[in-house]
């Protein structure tokens, strides 16, 4: 593409250097860009077939034409009346002296550009949206990837969800939130686990935990282990007073708590 430009900048400087006058010094006025054309400075008024902008009343054409009169190859850049409109170039490479209506190219040029085929960039590319990072838009929406400071890398999008299509995997192996709690959900269900920036609490099955774990739901497990600091088996101890098994069997029917329990001033009334 940037041979293309320097190409136009140099056919435009030896017009300016030369100061060779083409004609009356205005351009030829033609009626189509298609049909073997030597090489000059033409404009017309007419609609042509598959030129890429019809802006404006007119459109100018710049061609340069090979040396041989028998064939039909000609370089050729062209682009319409309206102020500061796109550029467009096409080769036309034709053994014969038939019309030939090659498609157009736009050249970068400025505002919006339509580009055919694979573009390769030996660089970086900047864009012109915060911090230099590159805005991708379509009719959906648009994606904005680069960093908007020296912290961050940033993928930023107007949509409600960044979607992938494959696993993705971290590699520091670390998955957190920025300015708010930590929220993992399954397709569009509700939150299935909470972690809370506050402290920390975690929450399955509910988005508002009170303990370090609150699990909404039946919990099934095939061992727990419990390990509680200053806790005594008064139960066992040598100056429990055991009672008789009738004595038991009446204060089960009546409280539905083990005697045991009851005897220990210690136990924690929310266990």
């Amino acid at each position: 593409m940037k041979k293309f430009l320097f190409l136009a900048l140099v056919l435009s400087a030896v017009f300016q250097v030369k100061a060779q006058q083409i004609g009356n010094g205005l351009t030829a006025i033609i009626d189509n860009f298609n049909v073997p054309l030597l090489s000059g400075i033409y404009q017309t008024d007419q609609l042509q077939e598959g030129f890429p902008t019809d802006a404006g009343d007119y459109r100018y054409l710049m061609v340069m034409r090979n040396h041989n009169l028998n064939n039909n190859f000609q370089f050729q850049i062209a682009s319409s009346y309206a102020e500061n409109d796109r550029m467009y170039f096409r080769k036309i490479a034709s053994t014969t002296l038939t019309n030939k209506n090659t498609a157009w190219y736009e050249i970068a040029t400025r505002g919006s550009n339509t580009f055919t085929g694979t573009q390769t960039f030996n660089g970086s590319i900047k864009g012109n949206a915060l911090g230099g990072s590159v805005k991708i838009q379509n009719d959906n929406g648009y994606l904005e990837i680069g960093s908007r400071n020296t912290t961050c890398a940033h993928y930023v999008t107007d949509r409600t969800y960044h979607w992938f299509n494959k696993p993705v995997i971290l590699g520091d192996g670390v998955l957190r939130s920025d300015t708010g709690n930590l929220y993992l959900r399954t397709a569009s269900t509700p939150n299935r686990l909470t972690i809370l920036k506050s402290n920390g609490y975690v929450g399955i099955g509910t988005s508002n935990p009170q303990n370090l774990l609150d699990v909404y739901g039946t919990i099934r497990a095939k061992e727990v282990k419990i390990e509680v600091s200053g806790w005594s088996d008064y139960v066992f101890s040598s100056d429990y007073a055991l009672r008789v098994c009738r004595r038991y069997r009446n204060i089960l029917r009546l409280t539905s708590i083990c005697p045991a329990f009851l005897l220990l001033p210690k136990w924690p009334k929310t266990a």
